[in-house]
């Protein structure tokens, strides 16, 4: 896995992707993960709600966003 650093340095090469292509579906993904492994549970929880504003089909998505909110309630 890889270290904090590199996930926070991860989250802000996504967040620059974002900033030029807000429906970059793989780039919240990414985002999300990082928060994740960084366990900032409520910011990734808040991550994958953003993509699913972006794709609410996308199951991978929805089970993420749910798996996140049930982690950040805990």
């Amino acid at each position: 896995m890889p270290s904090s650093r590199g996930q926070a340095e991860a989250f802000v090469l996504y967040g620059h992707i974002l900033a030029q292509s807000p429906d970059n579906i793989t780039a919240f993904k990414g985002a999300a993960r990082a928060l994740l492994a960084l366990r900032r549970l409520d910011d990734s929880a808040q991550a994958w709600r953003a993509a699913l504003d972006v794709a609410p089909d996308d199951p991978e998505i929805q089970f993420q966003c749910g798996v996140s909110i049930f982690a950040a309630a805990r």
